[in-house]
């Protein structure tokens, strides 16, 4: 396998953002012991959804109005679009084609869950 049919090959199977969604999820929840066997219940979780058909969400909706929270440090109860595309960036969900002008918490919570979606999809 030559290196472009290697490139090919993960940004295919989604190999480097599903690695940044990882690492994303490690840096969030700051694991005590052994982060292999963090990453392996990650996997687990992910594999157990997709067998039962099911949404496949790494980050819980407390999880994500947290991030909201982090990136809204005055609390003004919104984040501007840059805001927005940053936290997703962050959390390995980049790439949306345009980020809304403006989200409250719950807009930006049902947008990270839309965008975990459509990368497990």
């Amino acid at each position: 396998m030559n290196q472009t049919e290697t490139l090919e090959y993960l940004q295919k199977h989604k190999i480097d953002k599903l690695v940044h969604i990882l690492a994303s999820q490690a840096a969030f929840h700051q694991p005590d012991g052994d982060l292999y066997s963090f990453f392996h219940q990650k996997m687990e979780e992910i594999i157990a959804a997709q067998r039962k058909g099911e949404k496949i969400s790494l980050f819980s909706p407390e999880d994500l109005r947290t991030i909201f929270n982090m990136y809204d440090p005055l609390s003004h109860g919104t984040l501007q679009g840059p805001a927005i595309a940053t936290a997703l960036d962050n959390m390995g969900l980049g790439g949306i084609k345009e980020a809304p002008a403006s989200a409250t918490v719950e807009q930006f919570v049902s947008l990270a869950e839309q965008c975990q979606a459509e990368y497990f999809s």
